[in-house]
């Protein structure tokens, strides 16, 4: 190798990758722990029939119903870290279901509505374990919206 090549290695990798196209970073959508609080300008029977025939319709069970608490489950896989570290066939008979929770309170000319959401799922000894869910920003205000 001669000279002039090594100064021109040289150069290329100190100058390089500062002249590379840097790519913007995308903003991350963050996550959040519930519960989360949603308004509607709805009446609390109305919001209340709503979350009946959505839910039921996709599938969930209404397991725990009051005027203005309604408890909806689905049986689905726990959640991620728990499944990595579980043997499924230890606990047969129980099974991971996600739960959702909604309290409806009347405020003013709408409702105030809270949701809970949650994962239930077998854990040490069968001993069945709770664990609250997140929602990306953009879950939440999706949702928002629906109401």
């Amino acid at each position: 190798m001669n000279k002039a090549m090594v100064v021109m290695l040289f150069v290329i990798c100190i100058v390089g990758p500062s002249m590379a196209a840097k790519k913007p970073k995308k903003p991350k959508d963050p996550r959040f722990y519930g519960p989360f609080t949603f308004t509607s300008q709805q009446n609390p029977d109305n919001v209340r029939t709503m979350l009946v025939q959505r839910y039921t319709s996709a599938g969930y069970t209404l397991e725990g119903d009051s005027r203005y608490q309604l408890q909806f489950s689905i049986v689905a896989p726990p959640p991620f870290l728990t499944e990595l570290f579980s043997v499924p066939t230890a606990c047969s008979g129980l099974q991971s279901k996600r739960i959702y929770t909604y309290t409806l309170l009347q405020s003013g000319s709408g409702t105030s509505i809270t949701l809970q959401m949650q994962a239930e799922y077998p854990g040490d000894y069968c001993r069945m374990q709770v664990q609250n869910l997140t929602l990306h920003q953009s879950e939440i205000n999706q949702m928002q919206g629906s109401f």
